[in-house]
């Protein structure tokens, strides 16, 4: 039985191919022909904005709706992704307002008959303005991740420009002091670069930048590490005159950045010790060592010291 079926089939083969083709065609025709309503998810836009104010918050970014017509028109909308909602602002005013989502709002093609047949969601939204405002702001740049082993980031970072004009809601404006560039990361390098990174605008729609990028120099240098000697031991708050240190210098192997270290002078260097603390005669006590900011304290010689009373 299955062999005489099969014979069947391959008797005018192309014949019975096309006859299913002209079949298929003629029932997507037929069906497509009929009147249906089907849910859209449309892209809402704005326009119409006064010159003066800017918006606060930020609008739903599609509305949902029904559209009615023939299946094949509707198939054909939902294919080409043509549809957009277009909401006019011209009537916006300082403060919120509210404003009806309508099917006039969407402009359907002039080849389709279809109309919309519902706004599902959502029917309306409220809208924040202000008036405009500009001022002039600092602009910080940050670092992410570490140079190679060995290197340093060798201090702060260079922004060009380093203020720059933000526009936004005049109520807004004055919570700003300044505005962050997106961070730069510098894994794995060796020397200095200079990069140009975009300006990150305040939270919120209402504000924009301008320049929106500046330039940020970061200044990478190689560790090192340096001896100083005969730094003085400087003795706080002694309880009494004649008091003395001995030894009454010490040395000090210190490490940072190499532009850093070779610009570095013994003056900047703070050896301390607080006699408040302490009250025995004798005592042999480990000074406090202060550094400049990027320079660290590695060793010092002798650690401890001894203080005559």
């Amino acid at each position: 039985m299955p062999v005489k079926i099969l014979k069947w089939f391959r008797i005018n083969l192309g014949l019975k191919i096309w006859s299913i083709v002209i079949a298929l065609f003629l029932w997507f025709h037929i069906t497509t022909e009929e009147v249906v309503e089907e849910s859209f998810w449309i892209p809402l836009k704005t326009q119409g904005l006064p010159e003066t104010l800017v918006l606060l918050n930020r609008p739903p970014e599609y509305i949902q709706v029904k559209i009615k017509g023939r299946g094949k028109q509707i198939l054909r909308l939902k294919l080409t992704r043509v549809l957009v909602a277009t909401l006019d602002l011209s009537r916006a005013r300082k403060g919120e307002v509210d404003f009806k989502i309508s099917p006039d709002m969407i402009v359907l093609p002039a080849w389709a008959t279809a109309n919309v047949s519902q706004i599902v969601e959502p029917k309306g939204v409220s809208l924040e303005f202000d008036r405009e405002a500009t001022q002039s702001v600092q602009v910080r740049a940050s670092t992410t991740g570490y140079p190679k082993p060995g290197y340093i980031r060798a201090g702060d970072l260079t922004v060009e420009p380093s203020l720059i004009s933000l526009k936004g809601g005049r109520s807004r404006m004055k919570e700003i002091e300044r505005v962050e560039t997106e961070p730069i990361d510098i894994s794995g390098l060796t020397k200095t670069f200079t990069t140009r990174v975009a300006v990150v605008p305040p939270e919120g729609m209402s504000f924009s930048c301008q320049p929106e990028s500046v330039s940020v120099t970061v200044p990478i240098d190689e560790i090192v590490e340096m001896s100083f000697t005969g730094i003085p031991i400087h003795l706080l708050n002694p309880p009494e005159p004649g008091i003395e240190v001995e030894p009454s210098s010490i040395t000090l192997v210190l490490r940072g950045a190499r532009v850093r270290m070779e610009e570095l002078e013994a003056e900047e260097i703070s050896v301390t010790i607080d006699l408040k603390e302490y009250a025995s005669f004798g005592d042999s006590l480990r000074p406090t060592v202060r550094a400049p900011e990027g320079v660290s304290l590695v060793s010092a010689e002798p650690e401890v010291v001894r203080v005559r009373w």
